[in-house]
């Protein structure tokens, strides 16, 4: 009598299934990176972009070419090291689809 040989599914990383989840849900992307936005050091957010960018299979090279900037800078923009100028950020948002906007906190007034 033979045995069924049954296998196991194929694991993947947490980066593979991050990308897969981000790029299966577009909403989950934008709270991904608003999460990431509110984080007290600013390369949360940096390295959220990256993997955004990652998820939709856009590599590092055309997030540079589209953007307009090197590649070696986008790589260590996106590493979440260096001090990126604001320009920089929004030409590679811009190439994500994506735009940041300013909305009042309810739960604080201004000083």
């Amino acid at each position: 009598m033979a045995t069924k040989k049954t296998s196991k599914p194929r694991s993947v990383s947490h980066d593979e299934g991050l990308h897969q989840s981000l790029k299966d849900d577009p909403e989950l992307a934008q709270a991904y990176l608003n999460v990431a936005l509110e984080d007290d050091d600013p390369a949360a957010f940096l390295i959220a972009v990256k993997h955004v960018a990652a998820a939709y299979g856009l590599s590092m090279a055309e997030v540079a070419t589209v953007a307009g900037l090197s590649r070696e800078h986008v790589y260590e923009l996106l590493s979440g090291k260096g001090n990126p100028k604001w320009s920089n950020i929004r030409a590679i948002l811009k190439v994500l689809g994506v735009h940041l906007e300013v909305r009042l906190d309810s739960t604080t007034t201004p000083a």
